[in-house]
């Protein structure tokens, strides 16, 4: 199969997928951003993937149902019966409704410096500031907003204060750390039943440089940089068997692989698990209790980012942003307009 003929397979089968009101999507989800202005949405809450595809399963051949699957459970890292079909038409919706915006926005087009050096940046800008402090390598332990102040205690027994905390805990790992008062029972409940998402990220450096067709990334020495995902499916295990992992990626085709790079996010003590994806019945039951705040800690993190872009670093910084502009207005004097 061409790969002209791979793209026309996937688009038509991911068309199938997401027309659930005979316009692809766009109906029944037309704000990406405000998702549940169409309450006809709440039909679609409960299902999961493998449910919608039994629901179209006459209209798809064994290919399609194929590249649905492929397709949609790189985009959660969990399985068929437990990935929220309302998190792929979310992510469907934030791409205009278009199969190769949607490609493009999620799987071809990245940022050119890393992830890493994006968030270098931003630490680099607070530093300007001259209002930054900051202690990395540092596990918090407890979290106490009873007082008038909130207190953060550490694993190594150190204390930092401040009038508001902003939590950016991760929903898999939020139970870990000790709150006082308690956490909403919600919170706890969503926590503690976690988000589906159990991916492993490899990257592969190979020599054959007609990959690159694959949407790979050339690296300087003129390699070809390979990103493959084990997802909860069908899980690889790195960090345990790399030789296992290499046959796995070698299945695809023959490959000369010169270096791996992999890092296992079902692992990550300070993750559980990769990008959010939510299980059936998750956002409606559990989104805004996740966005409240408890007092003097707000909440903010791309796992319950409002609107389009949860799950990806966009939302990330949406959520930051949002919270730290209600801190700012509610702690910054507020400046008279003299009318005289």
């Amino acid at each position: 199969m061409s790969h002209e003929e791979e793209q026309e397979l996937t688009a038509r089968a991911l068309g199938k997928f997401v027309d659930i009101d005979g316009n692809r999507g766009k109906t029944v989800m037309p704000f990406p951003f405000n998702s549940g202005w169409n309450k006809d949405i709440l039909k679609f809450a409960h299902m999961s993937v493998a449910d919608r595809v039994e629901q179209i399963k006459h209209q798809l051949s064994e290919e399609e149902r194929h590249a649905i699957e492929a397709v949609v459970l790189v985009c959660s890292g969990g399985t068929r019966e437990n990935s929220a079909f309302l998190d792929f038409l979310r992510w469907w919706a934030a791409s205009n409704h278009d199969y190769e915006t949607f490609m493009d926005s999620v799987m071809v087009f990245k940022l050119k410096c890393g992830q890493s050096a994006f968030a270098m940046k931003f630490l680099h800008e607070s530093l300007q500031t001259g209002n930054l402090s900051y202690s990395f390598n540092t596990v918090v332990s407890h979290v106490d907003s009873s007082g008038d102040s909130a207190e953060v205690r550490t694993n190594d027994r150190r204390q930092f204060f401040a009038k508001r905390i902003i939590s950016t805990i991760p929903l898999n790992v939020l139970t870990k750390v000790n709150f006082n008062p308690p956490l909403d029972p919600s919170k706890v409940e969503a926590s503690t039943l976690k988000h589906v998402n159990q991916c492993v990220k490899v990257h592969a450096e190979v020599k054959d440089p007609e990959m690159r067709s694959w949407s790979g990334i050339t690296y300087p020495n003129r390699n070809t940089h390979i990103v493959f995902f084990g997802c909860d499916q069908n899980h690889l295990q790195p960090d345990e068997n790399v030789e296992e992992t290499l046959q796995a990626i070698k299945e695809f085709t023959p490959m000369d692989v010169e270096r791996l790079v992999f890092h296992n996010w079902s692992k990550d003590e300070f993750a559980e698990g990769a990008w959010v994806w939510y299980r059936p019945g998750m956002e409606v039951k559990y989104l805004d209790a996740l966005r409240r705040r408890q007092g003097g800690i707000l909440f903010a993190n791309s796992d319950w980012a409002e609107g389009g872009w949860r799950s990806f670093i966009d939302g990330a910084i949406q959520s930051g942003t949002e919270a730290a502009l209600i801190i700012k207005d509610e702690l910054q004097p507020k400046k008279l307009n003299s009318r005289i």
